[in-house]
């Protein structure tokens, strides 16, 4: 798969090699923008990278002990609470839900001893209540269901290999509904519906779709609707969205979405689930989806520095799918996201109504991820060189901290 994978996206560096130049944006960009406060959790505003290290806004590193699980559902390492309040780590086989404030532990939940010590998919219900896990194992994928409101575990079933289930973690879509049911999105392009009977977690529904396969890639990005009966699905390979009705159990709408190169495009869903960004950094274009009337609202061309015609390597490609190169405000006003790949384009606030420039930061830095805190306070970017450089700049005053990690990391986005 990989081999596949390298060879298309290599196909599309060649063509990209090949095009002209555009002209460089204005070096005179603003550097600061009002960005409400909003009123948040403890630690919403923290960044936390995988690596179990926090930031805060006013630069201060903080520790967590513990392995991320894989965000099944957003296809990132590392989970926290849909408040980003607080975090969920494996530590010493038990499920270990710590403040995202400090790092300092919450409360600890013993896992089946069967369930294995490796980290895999993860999922918290929007509303907090439930916490779904899935781990591969022999004869399957283990699921386990856990009540985050009364601390202990619900319920725990295999979901036989047969499905699709026994693939590795990354390759397993996962999301936990206010319901207490695991929606569970395979390699092979299936969505399997498992709820707990009793202390058993069993399949009570399947479908077979091409449009849920991602290309056999991995899984979508998987995102729940707000009237709770449509899962909406995001590819990674292509930008392709598509909407799965769970009452007719098949899929009743696909938008595709272009991509300058497969992997580029940076999925953001706005907190009500109603917009869907975006990001193409290949090509420094935003793409705004309205999820609830299934179109194309509205597209731009954003950062447009000068193209490099020295071409990055392959494997640097392969490992930015997903692509976390943008990152929606608190009061979703300012989307903001990462120079166009390859060059040193900086950072960009973006309006997300006009798609207008409205601000620019760290002219010269290349970038490879950003995150914005969930109080409006900070924004955070880690720098492509070293991978191991965190700035953190206050769009209200356009002011930025640097700091150096003592190893690379990524972002735990929420």
């Amino acid at each position: 798969m990989i081999g596949r994978r390298t060879a298309i996206v290599c196909f599309f560096l060649l063509l990209a090699a090949c095009g002209e130049g555009i002209p460089s944006t204005s070096q005179h960009q603003p550097r600061a923008i009002p960005v409400q406060h909003v009123a948040a959790a403890a630690g919403a505003g923290v960044a936390w990278f995988a690596g179990m290290r926090g930031i805060t806004p006013d630069g201060q590193v903080l520790n967590l002990s513990g392995s991320p699980y894989l965000n099944g559902s957003r296809g990132s390492w590392g989970l926290r609470s849909s408040d980003g309040g607080r975090l969920y780590v494996l530590a010493s086989g038990k499920l270990e839900i710590a403040s995202a404030a400090d790092g300092g532990m919450i409360r600890a939940i013993d896992l089946p001893s069967d369930l294995g010590t490796n980290a895999g998919s993860a999922s918290v219900s929007p509303d907090g209540r439930w916490l779904g896990l899935a781990t591969p194992g022999g004869a399957g994928t283990k699921l386990v269901l856990i009540d985050l409101e009364h601390g202990e575990l619900a319920a725990s079933g295999t979901l036989a290999a047969a499905s699709g289930g026994a693939s590795a973690p990354s390759g397993t879509g996962l999301l936990a509904t206010p319901s207490g049911r695991l929606l569970v999105v395979t390699p092979d392009g299936q969505l399997v519906v498992v709820q707990p009977q009793g202390r058993l977690m069993n399949v009570t529904a399947r479908a077979t779709a091409s449009a849920l396969s991602c290309y056999s890639d991995g899984p979508p990005l998987i995102h729940l609707a707000p009237d709770g009966g449509t899962l909406i699905g995001y590819c990674p390979f292509d930008g392709s969205v598509w909407w799965f009705d769970l009452s007719k159990f098949k899929v009743t709408a696909q938008l595709p979405v272009q991509l300058g190169n497969p992997f580029w495009g940076s999925p953001v869903f706005s907190p009500d689930e109603r917009r869907l960004y975006i990001y193409d950094s290949w090509k420094g274009r935003v793409n705004v989806v309205d999820l609830a009337q299934r179109r194309l609202l509205r597209s731009g061309e954003v950062a447009r520095p000068q193209v490099s015609f020295s071409l990055p390597f392959v494997h640097d490609a392969f490992a930015k799918g997903p692509n976390f190169s943008a990152s929606l405000s608190a009061d979703m006003h300012t989307l903001f996201v990462t120079g166009q790949h390859g060059t040193g384009g900086g950072l960009y606030g973006v309006d997300t109504e006009t798609l207008a420039v409205k601000a620019r930061w760290l002219d010269g830095r290349t970038l490879r991820a950003v995150w914005a805190g969930g109080d409006g306070l900070a924004v955070y970017a880690v720098e492509e060189s070293a991978g191991n450089v965190v700035d953190i700049i206050d769009p209200n005053t356009g002011n930025v901290r640097t700091l150096r990690l003592d190893v690379a990391t990524d972002f735990v986005v929420p």
